[in-house]
């Protein structure tokens, strides 16, 4: 696993591209966000288990 830096590393590179990506598409940052926000999409984030090892309501990787 990785410390702060890197994890702010990888946000920051998933940032850019995202704004890239809304601008040169044309894409509305709004809209977007909301789309985010209605189908509930759950950050990447470095997880202690592999999702197929979830171990259930306890498992300390439950959103």
């Amino acid at each position: 696993m990785g410390g702060p830096a890197l994890e702010k590393g990888h946000v920051a590179f998933l940032k850019r591209v995202l704004r890239k990506r809304v601008t040169k598409e044309g894409l509305a940052g709004m809209r977007l966000y909301s789309t985010i926000r209605a189908r509930r999409v759950v950050p990447l984030a470095l997880r202690t288990t592999r999702m197929w090892e979830y171990t259930g309501p306890a498992d300390p990787d439950r959103v």
